[in-house]
């Protein structure tokens, strides 16, 4: 991987994590306004856009067509759920916390790819899944500010969310775009049977937010994309912490959020160290699973 290729997926990165910190700042003005699952349905159909040219203009949406439909069903079903949980946390809590707290997905991720994956898992990612967890507690002690349940939804939410990414590496040969447009749609259609009566007609301004709330999504996820394409996951994944960052500066300047307690950074902090070594160790096990592969294709007669 060049150099010039990396610092370009670092600076795509950085931006699509700036892009889907908008697009949850957009949830959360709506959040006190419209109920949680209306939210939910205008912002999937405005994420479902990007994704869909994204494929019309790759190729045709022949790519949204999914390899093994069974898999990204089990994903659109889950995902209305947990999408649900995210945006009832963003609605009642700063976003610096449900950002700290969604920060345990890779450790999640992790523990799943055991029973789902038939992954193993060696002691050094366990010891990190652990220590991970640990931060979670620090950062959700009772008493604290955190410890809630909104905190307890976004829990749930990242254990939901460490599913539907999971099963993602069992869907290796689909086009990324079909990955958000089969959640996005289960959103959507998860929605619609409950929508009737949660409705408020919506003004101009809140429909404009919405909308843009949910391109802002299919642009983030398309960025995300791009810069997987560019460099490895251990390059990109670890700048998706700088979200913290993003969150702290929007939540005071647009919400009056205060900056969280020295406690929840220190948990931050352990649950961020460990999802970066985690994907540190990823990478590793992915170098030398390739290494190994090139070795045996070498050592085969011609």
């Amino acid at each position: 991987m060049s150099a010039p290729s990396t610092l370009s997926a670092i600076l795509i990165a950085l931006s699509s994590f700036f892009v889907f910190t908008l697009q949850d700042t957009a949830v959360k003005l709506l959040g006190g306004e419209w109920h949680v699952v209306q939210v939910a349905a205008f912002n999937a159909a405005g994420c479902l856009v990007v994704p869909v040219a994204w494929a019309a203009w790759s190729g045709g949406l022949r790519l949204l067509r999914p390899a093994n439909p069974r898999l990204h069903l089990a994903r659109a079903v889950l995902a209305p759920l947990a999408c649900v949980l995210v945006f009832y946390a963003y609605s009642v809590m700063p976003l610096t916390d449900a950002y700290a707290i969604a920060f345990s997905q890779p450790l999640i991720i992790t523990a799943l790819s055991v029973p789902i994956l038939g992954e193993k898992v060696g002691w050094r990612r366990w010891s990190a899944v652990v220590v991970g967890f640990i931060g979670v507690l620090i950062m959700l002690r009772p008493g604290s500010g955190l410890f809630g349940p909104a905190a307890l939804c976004m829990l749930a939410a990242s254990g939901l969310w460490g599913f539907i990414h999971a099963v993602v590496r069992l869907a290796r040969d689909d086009h990324p775009a079909s990955f958000a447009v089969w959640v996005c749609a289960g959103i959507f259609l998860g929605m619609l049977p409950v929508l009737p009566f949660v409705w408020t007609t919506p003004t101009l301004p809140q429909l404009a937010v919405s909308f843009l709330g949910g391109l802002l999504g299919g642009c983030g996820f398309t960025l995300m994309s791009l810069a997987y394409a560019r460099a490895e996951a251990g390059v990109v994944a670890p700048f998706q912490y700088v979200q913290m960052l993003y969150a702290a500066v929007i939540g005071l300047l647009v919400f009056g959020d205060p900056l969280p307690d020295g406690w929840t950074w220190l948990g931050t902090t352990i649950v961020i160290a460990s999802g970066i070594y985690i994907i540190h160790r990823e990478t590793v096990r992915r170098r030398e699973a390739v290494a190994l592969q090139r070795l045996a294709t070498v050592g085969q007669p011609r």
